[in-house]
């Protein structure tokens, strides 16, 4: 119901009201007003009838006395009286029965004027006088001789066989109340109109945050995800919200009304049997419980449940939050197998695999870690990692010394979780307890869990590798310059593999395998177009990557099965040389910009052509300018791409600033554009 219509009600309603109040107190007033009329027309009309009546005995006395005589002597001593006012038409007439003529012998109002005409007796005309005239007295409402309505007090005088009747108009004595109830109908109606907009203007914040509120509350509840079920205190079903019965695969008008068993099995219901107990005695609790769904399927939900008292506080219902917890159970199921089978995986590795916790304290060590670094188990869990290092430690390393160098290091690295040497392989020389020498290759990596932070670490015993490399090296010793360029450069790539898998896994909290596998392979794609140009160039210092990103890009664009007729694809890019270094990360920006725009700039219902545009180009000065940029529908103005959970976005603002410590802006309107300037 919108303002007007508000108004208009209340305005119509005060209105019906106070018209109502009005008319029936003027009313009231009236009939007041009429009864005393009344009594003083009464009053009057007798008055002068025993006037008469006095004067007419009095006359009679006299010696040569005749009706005549005596009817005039009456008539003018009456007239001589001081007339009683009874109002603008009030009048007091004398008559008598002449014949079948009704005769007016006197007119106290109007005493100057000619006399009155005599009427018909059996006219309706004249009513008080043809009463009065049958001897009567009393009152009544009816018309006089000239045809007006009038209030009339009528009486006998028998004496002179005269009637005598006191008169007032009936619009006179109406008048003043119709012209009270004119005037307080329209100051009642102006107060309305006035009163209803002052109290509109007063009460509509109120009703307005009222309406919002409950609209609010509704569109919570409505679109809430977590089910709502409220019961009486017969257990029936009395109000569900979408979500719940959603939930349950029923629909509102099923499930109202509904018992509260008929939506488990047997089991579940002596389960609730309990649980409605303790609600009965006041207590609200938090657990799990099944419910079986309309198509029979069972689902897990966590309750929130808490009873409902009257004003009265006894027990009238109950009030459940309800949630799925369906694939979360079978999540943990999965975990727990899960973490079976990487349990099993980490006992039957050949490598040593050993995890601390955030004081660097030991807290895994399997069979391979035993094997290699000749440690059982039991002698090292709960002991420091500075500890352990050190009982393998050649014995020319020793020293007390260097004990305090490797737990000043180690405890730094676990105060601050950075080191220059964390997700780097180290190589280094121990010495068994059976005084046995051996080289191993260790990665130390951190693990950031939601709560908890612990440092894995990877050992693989390479004492042999190192003894067939030398051997290798020797056989090989002309070609000893190019084989350390091209083992640094892959080894500097699967690296960066190692890590793009690493963040990716901290990302990930929903995995969806296929999307994942995808971008991972369009990754590592991106790295090995650039090594297969490396490899097919005459040297081995940099690619055209202008010419590299122009193939990349046209490879995603046909990869993406995008439709010519909708996106244009266009590729500016000049003849930049970038070193591997430079080449792999600007080629993974190139991928995953590109990749955004054909999955994300141009959604199914997008009308117009779309355009994605890359250009590259060198200053003078060595600069390199990449920009990719669509007119797509843009990224969402609250997106930031540094802090956002998509491993893309995220993964570009790395590469641009800490691979390439160049500068990355992002543009929005009328799509949008990343411009990435950095120097080789």
């Amino acid at each position: 119901m919108n303002n007007r219509n508000r108004i208009f009600i209340l305005i119509a309603i005060f209105s019906v009201i106070v018209l109502g109040v009005t008319w029936t107190t003027v009313l009231v007033l009236y009939h007041a007003s009429l009864s005393g009329q009344q009594d003083r027309l009464v009053d009057t009309a007798q008055n002068e009838a025993h006037l008469i009546e006095s004067v007419a005995l009095f006359a009679q006395q006299s010696p040569n006395a005749n009706p005549e005589i005596t009817r005039e002597k009456a008539l003018d001593y009456v007239r001589d009286i001081r007339f009683r006012e009874l109002g603008r038409t009030g009048e007091i007439t004398v008559a008598r029965k002449n014949g079948d003529q009704i005769e007016f012998l006197l007119n106290r109002r109007y005493p100057n004027e000619q006399p009155l005409q005599s009427i018909p007796y059996a006219s309706h005309l004249a009513e008080p006088s043809r009463r009065a005239l049958k001897g009567g007295s009393g009152t009544l409402v009816g018309l006089d001789y000239r045809g007006r309505k009038v209030l009339a007090a009528y009486a006998y005088a028998r004496t002179l066989d005269l009637s005598v009747v006191a008169k007032i108009d009936l619009s006179e004595i109406r008048a003043p109340f119709i012209r009270a109830i004119m005037i307080s109908g329209a100051a009642a109606l102006l107060a309305i109109v006035f009163g209803a907009a002052l109290f509109f203007r007063v009460t509509n914040p109120i009703v307005l945050r009222l309406a919002e509120s409950e609209k609010k509350y509704r569109h919570l509840i409505e679109t809430l995800q977590e089910g709502i079920w409220a019961i009486d205190e017969k257990s029936n079903t009395t109000f569900i919200n979408p979500k719940m019965f959603e939930m349950l695969g029923y629909t509102q008008e099923e499930m109202i009304g509904k018992h509260l068993f008929s939506f488990m099995d047997e089991r579940g219901v002596e389960l609730a049997k309990e649980n409605l107990d303790r609600r009965k005695r006041g207590i609200r609790e938090q657990h799990d419980f099944e419910f079986i769904t309309k198509s029979g399927k069972r689902i897990t939900t966590t309750l929130e449940t808490a009873p409902l008292t009257d004003d009265r506080g006894r027990y009238s219902g109950a009030l459940a939050g309800v949630i799925d917890i369906t694939q979360r159970k079978r999540a943990e199921e999965a975990l727990r197998s899960s973490e079976e089978k990487f349990r099993s995986i980490i006992e039957q590795s050949s490598d040593g695999i050993v995890l601390t916790d955030d004081r660097g304290k030991v807290i895994e060590w399997n069979r391979g870690a035993e094997r290699i670094m000749g440690l059982h188990r039991l002698d090292v869990l709960g002991s420091t990692l500075w500890d352990v290092q050190f009982m393998t430690a050649p014995q020319s390393q020793r020293s007390e010394e260097a004990y305090q160098q490797l737990k000043s290091m180690l405890s730094e690295f676990f105060e601050t979780r950075k080191a220059s040497w964390l997700n780097h392989i180290v190589e280094t020389e121990i010495q068994r307890l059976d005084d046995k020498h051996r080289t191993i290759q260790s990665i130390v990596f951190p693990i950031q869990l939601e709560h908890e932070f612990m440092a894995g670490s990877i050992i693989r015993d390479v004492t042999e590798n190192k003894e067939t490399e030398a051997k290798l090296k020797s056989l090989v010793a002309e070609k000893e310059l190019l084989l350390r360029e091209i083992f640094h450069r892959v080894k500097n790539n699967f690296q960066i593999i190692a890590s793009l898998l690493n963040l990716q896994s901290q990302n990930v909290s929903d995995p969806k395998a296929l999307e994942v596998f995808r971008e991972s392979r369009d990754r590592i794609r991106t790295m090995s177009l650039i090594h297969e140009r490396l490899y097919r160039t005459e040297s081995l210092s940099g690619i055209d990557f202008g010419d590299y990103a122009h193939s990349l890009a046209i490879e995603l664009y046909h990869s993406y099965a995008a439709d010519p007729s909708k996106i244009l694809l266009k590729v500016d890019a000049k003849k930049v040389t970038l070193g591997l270094d430079s080449a792999i990360p600007c080629g993974l920006i190139v991928n995953e910009l590109v990749s955004n725009c054909l999955k994300y700039a141009f959604p199914k219902d997008w009308e117009k052509k779309g355009r994605i545009e890359i250009v590259l180009r060198q200053s003078a000065k060595g600069m390199v300018k990449l920009t990719v940029a669509d007119d797509g529908k843009g990224l969402p103005e609250d997106l930031d791409i540094r802090r956002t959970k998509s491993l893309g976005l995220h993964l570009v603002a790395m590469l641009a600033e800490q691979q390439l410590h160049g500068k990355l802006r992002v543009e929005r309107g009328n799509g949008t554009r990343y411009t990435i300037e950095f120097t080789p």
